[in-house]
């Protein structure tokens, strides 16, 4: 996103798959961080599991479709 207060210079935002603590996505976010003027890690959250019996949206249509 651009700043406003500042032309050409933009604010990113990144959401990746993985914690922090898996040595990939580690060295990644420290590369990121060395190149970035501004770097925060807002944080690690456990990825939501899906209820017995309830379809991800569009789902059930590409089950159904006729092959």
């Amino acid at each position: 996103r651009p700043l406003p207060a500042a032309e050409w210079d933009y604010l990113f935002y990144m959401d990746c798959d993985g914690h922090a603590a898996d040595p990939n996505l580690h060295k990644a976010l420290k590369e990121v961080e060395a190149y970035a003027v501004f770097y925060k890690l807002l944080g690690a959250y456990p990825k939501a599991r899906r209820a017995a019996g309830l379809a991800v949206k569009g789902s059930a249509a590409k089950e159904q479709a006729p092959q």
